[in-house]
């Protein structure tokens, strides 16, 4: 009896972790508190992705899949054009591909003094407009 109860809890406890882990990566923003806004269509669009890899899988098309995708990703980086200074890209056939170098950015400062007294400097790109002070507020 003590042994089915171990098990029983190992159990509860490899569910919760699993859980846990599916809540973080999916339902919460950027492992932030906040819900996404987008969570029904983007559960759908998760599981339909899930579904198509599932039947490539069993097709065995799933590998040569993967090895195109890597083959246009190459093939997109070497084209790359400039976007803003920091920022290039490239799409082709429904493919894109971004590439951020955060050391060339030109960036604007701000501080913003939270609630609770303390004093945060947030760095945003110049020509946006900066974040709003309540997205720090907890």
């Amino acid at each position: 009896m003590k042994n089915y109860l171990k098990l029983k809890i190992i159990l509860v406890i490899f569910f919760s972790l699993i859980l846990s882990r599916f809540m973080v990566d999916n339902i919460f923003i950027a492992h932030s508190p906040k819900i996404r806004k987008n969570l029904g269509s983007y559960l759908a669009m998760k599981i339909n992705l899930g579904y198509q890899d599932l039947i490539a899988k069993l097709k065995g098309d799933y590998f040569k899949k993967q090895e195109l995708e890597k083959a246009i990703t190459e093939r997109l980086k070497k084209n790359l054009q400039p976007i803003t200074k920091g920022v290039r890209a490239t799409s082709e056939n429904n493919y894109s591909y971004v590439e951020f170098n955060l050391s060339e950015i030109e960036w604007n400062y701000v501080i913003f003094t939270l609630k609770d007294g303390r004093k945060i400097q947030v760095r945003y790109p110049k020509g946006t407009n900066p974040p709003q002070k309540e997205s720090f507020e907890e």
